[in-house]
């Protein structure tokens, strides 16, 4: 990832006494909502760039770009500031908020950077503008990159408003093995959009769990024939949907490689391995990813617990309800 000279933010509490203040008055949202957008968009044409964008940053600026990572705000030097980070057609702003706060005012917003009007660079922002010397600059910045964040998720190949919200809902009744549930929720989604596949995947686990081959059969036919937009992960998910453990296995792992974040993907992957220290450096990445995440902690404690049992006891655990998967955190 490039390091730009934009800087960055998400959602933060700011400290406003070390900002200062030397311009005077109450700030107007018409003029801060004008000088945020002109002053990001205007970053770009290499060195026709630099002088505008360097001008509109305070000498007290203090950033804080990507803090997802185990980082720390930093004092931000201009000095040696060229135009090679310049390099984008065109940078796009979206003002989503802004407060206000008598001298100082909190800004909201996205910027998008495009090369030949492809997204290149989704970046949410928010910052503190503030007058000095009469001129409105940035007195302190925090953003967050979209790419930053794991993409390796089994998202969902669709365009159905709420569809990720209700996805997230079948998914967390898949993890909590309510077969009837996760059916339900999977027949509206298949209704609500006939041409997504994984709207499919609780009608798959319902048929699979009720051992009924030749409706399970059907069903993922059906998915498949869906698939011509979906993700290769999605593909292979819907057909680790098998009572064959060989092939469904193969299947799960060709998913993870391509949604290598996907707690339901490796909770389902583990749990079929009979190598159980396998299967916690199999789960460990999840967690790393999603500590919350209950059904990664649980299934974490039954392979932890099957690998700690005494020697010569059953090895043969499954989901009870000591080590039972709880709510999954939505994605």
């Amino acid at each position: 990832m490039k390091t730009t000279p934009i800087i960055i933010l998400a959602i933060s509490v700011f400290t406003f006494s070390a900002c200062n203040d030397t311009g005077g008055g109450k700030l107007s949202e018409e003029d801060v909502r004008d000088f945020a957008i002109t002053h990001i968009e205007s970053q770009v044409g290499y060195d026709e760039g630099v002088e505008s964008y360097v001008n509109g940053l305070s000498n007290g600026l203090l950033v804080w770009s990507n803090p997802v990572w185990k980082n720390k705000p930093w004092e931000y030097d201009t000095e040696g500031i060229d135009g090679s980070g310049f390099y984008e057609d065109s940078l796009k702003v979206t003002i989503h908020d802004i407060y206000i706060m008598g001298t100082h005012a909190n800004v909201y917003g996205t910027i998008k950077f495009y090369i030949d009007d492809v997204v290149t660079t989704y970046r949410n922002f928010s910052g503190i503008i503030g007058k000095e010397d009469g001129k409105l600059k940035w007195q302190r910045w925090l953003g967050a990159d979209n790419s930053e964040l794991a993409a390796g998720f089994l998202w969902p190949s669709t365009e159905l408003e709420g569809g990720l919200s209700a996805y997230n809902d079948m998914r967390n009744a898949m993890m909590n093995l309510e077969f009837e549930l996760a059916k339900t929720i999977s027949d509206t989604l298949v209704e609500k959009d006939p041409n997504w596949a994984t709207a499919h995947l609780g009608q798959m686990q319902y048929y699979w769990a009720k051992k009924d081959d030749s409706k399970l059969q059907e069903v993922m036919e059906l998915a498949l024939s869906k698939c011509e937009n979906a993700s290769r992960a999605e593909k292979h998910f819907i057909q680790s949907y098998t009572q064959d453990r060989e092939t469904g296995q193969r299947e799960l792992e060709l998913a993870m490689m391509h949604a290598p974040d996907d707690p339901m993907i490796r909770v389902w992957y583990a749990w079929n391995l009979e190598d159980n220290k396998l299967a916690i450096d199999i789960l460990k990445h999840a967690w790393w990813r999603l500590p919350e995440h209950g059904g990664v902690n649980n299934m974490l404690i039954s392979m932890t617990a099957l690998d700690n049992r005494p020697e010569g006891s059953d090895n043969e655990m499954g989901f009870s309800t000591q080590y039972g998967i709880r709510d999954l955190c939505d994605i």
